[in-house]
């Protein structure tokens, strides 16, 4: 996790829900990222072919990246729903997405 490298580690918490990620890492910045993760995060099924999902965002942020005047809030609407039917094929989709 590069503690002590000099380097900024990887964000990972600790599996075990006891240990107190700032009294290890000493840094608020661990706390933030725990309390995010306790709040929002939630468990997102195994997606089956990954390389399907990789092509559409990627085909997607393209779009966007290439025109300069893009209209990105509709292209991520767009680009969120070709990604919705490619999980929904894979039977991936998220319960509360359908």
């Amino acid at each position: 996790m590069a503690q002590g490298s000099g380097r900024t580690p990887i964000v990972r918490l600790p599996v075990n829900t006891k240990v107190d990620v700032n009294a290890v890492r000493n840094d608020p910045r661990w706390m933030v990222f725990k309390e995010t993760f306790d709040k929002y995060g939630h468990y997102m099924p195994a997606v089956p072919n990954w390389t399907a999902i990789r092509t559409v965002t990627g085909e997607g942020f393209n779009r966007i990246l290439a025109q300069c005047d893009a209209d990105v809030p509709t292209e991520l609407k767009a680009l969120n729903e070709q990604v919705k039917i490619e999980l929904s094929g894979q039977n991936a989709l998220s319960a509360s997405q359908q």
